[in-house]
């Protein structure tokens, strides 16, 4: 049972090592970021990835300019 056992640990240490080894590809993957402004009270900013519904910046804002936009999603 011990030999068994340290079977299946090798085996789960290599699995790991594989997957992370398959996992880091030689491009890097791009994002693809949409803007949008949803009005609920006050016009909210949202800035989300597109393929993946990731929410980057979601604030509640007055001002709709370019330099409100800049200033939300300049921080990532």
């Amino acid at each position: 049972m011990r030999e068994l056992e340290v079977q299946v640990k090798e085996q789960i240490i290599a699995y790991g090592q594989a997957q992370a080894e398959a996992s880091h590809g030689e491009q890097p993957i791009g994002i693809c970021v949409g803007a949008d402004e949803t009005f609920y009270g006050l016009p909210i900013l949202v800035a989300i990835e597109l393929a993946s519904g990731f929410i980057f910046s979601e604030t509640e804002c007055e001002n709709r300019t370019y330099a409100t936009w800049w200033e939300q999603v300049s921080g990532w």
